[in-house]
Order: C-alpha cells, then structure tokens, then sequence
C-alpha cells in the first residue's frame, strides 16, 4: 500500500497541514509514524476516514462531535444524535422561513406606503399576541418586563404597536398605550408556552388606513382623527379596539413620519 508524506497527503486532500493536524488531535486521522525519523505517513484509507469526516462536519458537526460519532459511539448513539441534529435543522429551517416572509411583510408595508399613502384598503387584520408595556405615556412596572425581554429575543418578529382602546375612542379621549404584538401564527411556532401576560386580538376585518408625510407636533393625533372621520365618511362603524404600527423615516435629512392604522369595523 503506497504511503505519502504529510505535504502530498494534504495537497490530495485539499486541506492545510494546520487542518490536518486538527484531525489527527480527534484521531479522526491517525497516521503510521516512522519510529526513526518521526515523519507522518498516510494512505488512502486515511483519506477515506477525511472524506467521512468531511460529510458529517458540513452535516453541522463539529470535529469533536465527529471523532465521537466515528470512533466512539454505537449504532444506537449515533442515530440518537443524527436525529437530534436533524431536529436542529429543522429549528433553523423554520427560522429563516419566518424570516423570509418577515421580509416580505416589510416589503408590503413599504409599497403600500410608497403607492397609496393617505389612503386606504379593507383587509383582515391577522390575530396577534399583544403585551401592553406602556400605559398613557409610562411604563407599566411588574413582570409585564419579564416577557418583554423574552420577546425582543424573538425580533425581527416582533413589532411594537399603538393600542387605542375603543371606549378611549368613543369618548374621544385616547390616552398613549403601547406595547408588543407577534402574530399568533408566529408566536406559536416560536414559543412554548405562550405567558398568560399577553392578550389575544382575534383576526378581524379592518379598515386599513395608510398614511405618510414630514412629521410635526401633534402629527400622531391628528392621523388618528383624519382615519376615524374618513372611516365614518365610508360608511363604515367602529367595531373594535384600533391597532397603529408607525415609526419615523428620514429622508434627505427630514423626518417622515409613516404608520398603518388597523381599524376594526362592522
């Protein structure tokens, strides 16, 4: 069986001597070693152990975790930790699908901004979880901090919303409520257990007003009243508490502000 030093060896392998070395310290790779001249030789049974190694490492595995799958662990072992890498990937598969369409929901809001600002559409607003931290104008102290922070862990899922409550509305007296929502189709592919802190908005059919323009003092208030009274001039009847998702948007060094309003009717 032909023997090659540890230069050619790597040169066939495709990898650097560092890297090989690193094999050999998980005994993934465990050269003959001439006891006179102390040189490494390797064959090409050695550089099928590389290739196996290789597939579990781009599997996710680091090379540790490999040496012990090659070297140590049974049959049963393995397949415990293959499934456990799998339910992994299935996690971060899961992860980024959410993201992909996280992108796509900006993307919409964006456009709607861009295409109709000021005006409106009729849509179903999706059910989601809300957390109000923040009651007219302060926040609101206890354990509401404790998911709050489990939340932000979950960002870019995690929005932070306006809530005007129909009875402030109907008295004309809204007071500044804020808190964080997450979809509930999200949250529940995401969370365990969701915390008894946050209250379910139900889907609901909405008046959806879209709105976009330089801010000014008072500019929130006055969008909110512009939504209502064109809502009412449609025809249509407040059915619910509203939900307001806006943020500020610099453009050419002047602030713009830009939001959705929710608006349930009937």
């Amino acid at each position: 069986m032909k023997k090659y030093k540890i230069g050619e060896f790597s040169r066939f392998m495709g990898v650097s001597l560092k890297t090989l070395k690193h094999y050999e310290k998980y005994e993934i790779v465990v050269p003959e070693v001439d006891d006179d001249s102390n040189y490494r030789y390797y064959s090409y049974m050695h550089g099928g152990r590389m290739l196996r190694s290789r597939c579990f490492t781009q599997l996710g595995f680091t090379v540790k975790e490999t040496s012990e799958i090659m070297t140590q662990k049974s049959c049963e072992s393995i397949v415990e930790v293959l499934d456990s890498k799998e339910e992994e990937h299935q996690r971060e598969m899961l992860l980024l699908r959410l993201k992909i369409q996280r992108l796509k929901e900006i993307r919409k809001k964006y456009l709607l901004i861009r295409d109709h600002a000021n005006g409106y559409s009729i849509e179903n607003r999706k059910a989601y979880y809300f957390l109000k931290h923040v009651h007219d104008d302060e926040f609101i102290p206890g354990t509401v901090w404790n998911t709050a922070e489990m939340l932000m862990e979950l960002q870019p899922h995690v929005l932070q919303l306006a809530y005007h409550y129909k009875e402030e509305l109907d008295k004309c007296s809204a007071k500044n409520n804020l808190g964080l929502g997450i979809s509930k189709e999200t949250a529940e592919q995401l969370m365990r257990i969701i915390p008894e802190t946050m209250v379910l908005l139900e889907e609901q059919k909405c008046f959806l007003y879209y709105y976009s323009a330089p801010y000014q003092e008072g500019t929130k208030d006055i969008i909110l009243k512009d939504a209502m009274a064109l809502m009412q001039k449609e025809g249509w009847t407040l059915a619910g508490d509203v939900v307001e998702g806006g943020y500020d948007q610099y453009i050419d060094g002047k602030r713009i502000y830009q939001c959705l309003i929710w608006i349930p009717i009937h």
